[in-house]
C-alpha cells in the first residue's frame, strides 16, 4: 500500500470514526448505526433506510469499511469516496454546520477552501472543501452533509491535492443523483 493511498484512507477513517467534537455531541454523533446493508445496482438498503446513489465511472471500485455504508477507491487517481447514513433521532438536532465540522474534528492542519449550500433530493445540504495534512501528506477533502426528514447522510471525497480536481465534478454528480427511497421508523 503506497503512502498516498494510506494517507487518503486514513483521512477517510478519521472522518468516519471521529465524527464529532464535544461532550454529548460526541456520544450522539460519533458512532454510525450498527447495521448491515446491501447494494443492489444503485440502491443501498439497511434495516433502517434505503437510498439511491449516483453512478461512478469504471475506475471506482467498492471497498469495505467497518463503519458507514459505502466506500469507493479510485486507484488511478488514488482517491476515495464514502457515504454514511444515520437515522437516530439524537443526531437530528444538530445543524448542518455542526455536523459538517464534526466530520473533520480529528484532522489537524486543515483549511476551509469553500463552503456552500446546494439542493439534493428534497432538501438543502452543506458542501465544504478543505486542504489538509494527514501523515505529512497534503490532501484535499470535500464533505457534504444532507439531512432528510428522518436521516442524516454524510459524503466525503479525498485525494492528493494535485489529483483532487480529476474527480471533484464526479463527486458532485454522485451527490446530486442521491435520492432517499424509504426510512423505517424505530
Amino acid at each position: 500500500m503506497n503512502k498516498t493511498y494510506l494517507s487518503i484512507f486514513l483521512s477517510i477513517v478519521l472522518i468516519t470514526l471521529s465524527s464529532c467534537g464535544i461532550g454529548g455531541f460526541v456520544k450522539a454523533y460519533q458512532s454510525v448505526d450498527k447495521k448491515a446493508g446491501s447494494l443492489n445496482g444503485n440502491v443501498f438498503t439497511t434495516q433502517y433506510n434505503s437510498y439511491k446513489i449516483g453512478s461512478l465511472d469504471k475506475d471506482w471500485k467498492r471497498i469495505s469499511i467497518k463503519k458507514g455504508d459505502l466506500a469507493y477507491f479510485n486507484k488511478v487517481s488514488k482517491s476515495t469516496i464514502t457515504l454514511s447514513s444515520d437515522c437516530r433521532e439524537a443526531k437530528r438536532r444538530y445543524s448542518l454546520k455542526a455536523l459538517s465540522n464534526s466530520l473533520v474534528v480529528g484532522i489537524k492542519d486543515k483549511k476551509i477552501i469553500e463552503r456552500s449550500e446546494f439542493d439534493v433530493d428534497k432538501s438543502v445540504g452543506l458542501y465544504t472543501e478543505y486542504d489538509a495534512v494527514v501523515d505529512d501528506e497534503q490532501i484535499s477533502l470535500a464533505t457534504f452533509i444532507y439531512k432528510s426528514e428522518k436521516c442524516n447522510y454524510d459524503f466525503s471525497y479525498s485525494s492528493s491535492r494535485d489529483k483532487f480536481s480529476d474527480n471533484a465534478e464526479e463527486f458532485i454528480d454522485f451527490i446530486s443523483d442521491f435520492e432517499e427511497l424509504s426510512v423505517i421508523d424505530d
